[in-house]
């Protein structure tokens, strides 16, 4: 088969495989792939989603064969992927936990994780760093900072910042503990890289994982800061159990997580038939990722120029909501003048209709704005706008499964809020002083992974207006637990067993934090006092 792969990491193994494969890199921006091909006339076109700087292929629709796009970084990328990826036939994601949010958009998508390395084995007693972690840290990633000061608690612990990744894979090769974090719960090149190398890796619970290692003999699994640093500490002390976890992952990568492997995988994915959009859809869904990658900063196209190609498919939802949304930001008077034909006819298409509700509010459009809240069953806007109604836009979001767009960065000033998250933000940033913003949000972020930082801000803010609340203390520990500060997570247990046992719930409080923490890691945590013994002996 002839394969044309565009940064496709698998290219050489599906060369091994015996196909005949046309590695393409081509710069970041927008391309037309017809050009990049010469002569070659593939059976299969691969794109691989490209960290960093990005090429997006505009002419996919005049390709009949099969094609494929593979989502690495779908956690903090699936704003613009669910539409690019309606060009290809298939979608395939490294994350098994966004899987169904993918199908929402797309009828054939599958899970394929990223392969590991074939890396030559480094004896146990030739490795000398006790523990690694290579990643970035920094303002930008409050969180991980907060993890990298837990792994310095073992001595001999060595950070990278940035290595080349011959020299990652070299120094994994020569390091018995891999301590593994993740941005935003999604299984990352780190676990498969550090298993690749013989490492005894402690990673996060999340989707996936148990179907990639054994849990507790190929890695550990750790749910918050306390537990991490309980494993870490044990691994530290117990060098024959790390070595032999670092020894059954590492055999369990070279049995089935090498890039060949994962290249049979791929064609096992291919769909037996097209999927991918044609004509005027496609070329809507291609200049919609233009638009939402323009809008986040990703991309520079000049807003005009983005408007004329948008235009010609107004009739399309997707792309009208692309369009008010470049308005609002760039063209006002062309945006009201949207507002009102929208409000004469309300869409029935429930993103564009919630869109222009907004917009409306944005611009003070207030009549325009009262029929397309009742065309959105949400409550009419109050003049001004309050707090509540952001807040029933919260709401409506969620209930149209759209709880938060990861990796994209709202700014309250520029952007209309398109998600649950972004709704609430907006009502905060108005309306600081009022409560119920950050209980939505806390409330709104609790089941997610990597918003610890945001939520601990909202838990804070209801915390000091709710000092005898321990069940919110007991939030507040836990979360400080996830987001690796055990010392505040401490601090935070021990206010909320104090307050409960000042109202008679020290029990009542003992059996919450063992249901939140079956572990016993977050009790372990507070001080022991004979109120506390006793609770937990009765709970």
């Amino acid at each position: 088969m002839k394969i044309a792969a565009i940064d496709l990491g698998l290219a050489e193994a599906l060369s091994h495989l015996g196909h005949e494969v046309l590695p393409l890199h081509p710069p970041d921006g927008v391309h037309r792939l017809a050009p990049l091909l010469g002569g070659f006339t593939p059976d299969l076109i691969i794109q691989q989603e490209r960290l960093g700087p990005r090429a997006f292929l505009a002419d996919l629709s005049h390709f009949s064969c099969p094609k494929v796009f593979w989502s690495i970084d779908t956690h903090l990328n699936a704003f613009w992927h669910t539409t690019y990826g309606r060009l290809f036939d298939a979608v395939l994601t490294t994350q098994k936990s966004w899987v169904e949010h993918l199908q929402r958009a797309h009828p054939h998508v599958r899970w394929l994780p990223w392969p590991g390395t074939p890396r030559p084995y480094v004896a146990w007693e030739k490795r000398t760093t006790p523990a690694l972690f290579v990643g970035r840290v920094g303002p930008s990633r409050p969180v991980r900072g907060w993890f990298v000061e837990l792994c310095t608690r073992i001595p001999g612990f060595r950070l990278e910042t940035d290595l080349p990744f011959e020299a990652m894979l070299d120094a994994y090769a020569h390091a018995c503990i891999a301590p593994n974090e993740a941005i935003l719960g999604e299984i990352n090149f780190r676990l498969l890289e550090a298993a690749s190398c013989g490492c005894a890796v402690l990673t996060p619970r999340v989707p996936g994982v148990e179907e990639l290692f054994v849990p507790g003999e190929e890695v550990l699994l750790y749910e918050h800061g306390g537990d991490f640093l309980e494993m870490l500490r044990d691994l530290a002390a117990s060098p024959a159990k790390a070595r032999l976890l670092g020894l059954r992952a590492y055999a369990r990568v070279q049995a089935e997580h090498l890039p060949e492997h994962r290249a049979r995988q791929l064609l096992d994915c291919l769909p037996g038939q097209s999927h991918a959009a044609q004509g005027a859809e496609a070329d809507a869904a291609f200049w919609c990722t233009i638009a939402v990658l323009r809008e986040a900063e990703r991309l520079e196209i000049p807003p005009e120029r983005l408007r004329r190609h948008l235009l010609p498919y107004a009739d399309q939802p997707e792309a009208a909501a692309a369009l008010l949304r470049l308005e609002v930001e760039a063209a006002p008077d062309a945006a009201r003048a949207t507002v009102e034909r929208l409000a004469l006819t309300p869409p029935q298409d429930p993103v564009l209709c919630g869109l222009a509700a907004l917009a409306a509010l944005r611009l003070k459009q207030w009549e325009a704005a009262a029929k397309l809240h009742a065309a959105a069953h949400v409550p009419a806007p109050h003049k001004p706008t309050q707090a509540v109604t952001l807040l029933a836009w919260a709401t409506y979001w969620e209930a149209h499964g759209r709880p938060c767009r990861p990796g994209f960065v709202f700014a309250p000033k520029r952007h209309l809020p398109a998600s649950a998250l972004e709704a609430i933000i907006l009502a905060h940033e108005l309306f600081p002083e009022d409560p119920e913003p950050p209980r939505r949000l806390a409330e709104l972020l609790a089941p997610w992974r990597g918003y610890e930082a945001l939520r601990l801000g909202a838990l804070s803010f209801l915390g000091l207006r709710a000092p005898d609340d321990w069940r919110l203390a007991l939030d507040i520990a836990g979360t400080n637990a996830r987001a690796f500060r055990l010392q505040e997570a401490a601090e935070e247990l021990a206010l909320a067993a104090d307050t409960a046992r000042r109202h008679g719930a020290l029990e009542e409080f003992m059996r919450a934090l063992n249901a939140a923490d079956p572990s016993g890691a977050l009790a372990r945590l507070l001080p022991c006092t004979k109120e506390a013994a006793a609770a937990t002996e009765s709970a």
